[in-house]
């Protein structure tokens, strides 16, 4: 490390290397293409994952190439909430689950609105205000309710449900990467006191900023980007043929 920088290690460069090479097939093989979901909610939510785990997959890799990966941890965990939520709402062939995650959108952006609102009225949203007003989001509240009600009466409310994600996990077969990944990511992304010990070090009663990189987390970090990304390029090739079976087969295997 030098004024930052990371210099990337020799152990890593091969599984670098061929995470690039997957992410530019990615954009060669899927980039402009059509995609026939057939109303199929499942098969929606999975190109929405899977475009969005290409983009944070370009973002870290631009990261590396640019010598400051510190913060490839905080990339890595909503591709693994991702997973687990596609995992979670592909087995289920009523569409139900993917309508409850949906729904839990919906659900989440009422109780946002419900918390500014008082702070737009109340004057207490400065920042806010100088963008938007109260009664533009009492508008976007009536909307959204109409939304929720219309899913409830056509589904049942009780059928519209989201679980919290360890459940999620349990109900996926995803159990083990939610205990130890995603338990493990949640602490650098809160900054709980686990995650901060990691910046810090004790030596003989004295504490100093640590700003190495830990060989052993950096390499599981990245062939968790690239076990996850091989995982959803591949569901897309079974659902709508691209990309092409054969031509990401060799990628099926990891350095």
């Amino acid at each position: 490390m030098n004024n930052g920088h990371l210099k990337l290690p020799e152990q890593s460069k091969p599984l670098v290397e061929q995470l690039d090479k997957l992410w530019q097939f990615s954009e060669t093989g899927m980039r402009g293409k059509t995609f026939e979901t057939g109303g199929d909610l499942r098969k929606i939510i999975l190109l929405q994952i899977t475009a969005a785990v290409s983009r944070t997959i370009h973002s870290a890799l631009t990261q590396i190439k640019g010598e400051s990966f510190y913060g490839l941890d905080f990339l890595l965990r909503p591709i693994v909430e991702g997973l687990i939520n596609y995992k979670y709402i592909k087995e289920d062939e009523t569409q139900m689950r993917a309508r409850a995650f949906i729904m839990d959108d919906i659900r989440t952006r009422l109780a946002d609105i419900r918390r500014l609102i008082p702070l737009l009225d109340r004057g207490q949203a400065p920042g806010m205000a100088t963008v938007t007003d109260a009664g533009r989001y009492r508008q976007l509240e009536t909307r959204l309710l109409q939304e929720q009600t219309d899913l409830n009466n056509q589904y049942g409310q009780e059928n519209l449900v989201l679980p919290n994600i360890e459940e999620r996990a349990r109900q996926s077969g995803t159990s083990e990467i939610y205990a130890t990944v995603y338990w493990l990511l949640c602490q650098d992304t809160h900054l709980t006191a686990r995650g901060l010990d990691r910046y810090m070090r004790e030596d003989n009663g004295q504490l100093s900023v640590v700003w190495d990189l830990s060989l052993d987390r950096f390499l599981i970090t990245l062939r968790t980007f690239y076990i996850i990304y091989i995982a959803l390029l591949n569901e897309c090739s079974d659902n709508f043929g691209i990309p092409i079976k054969k031509d990401l087969a060799p990628f099926d295997n990891i350095p």
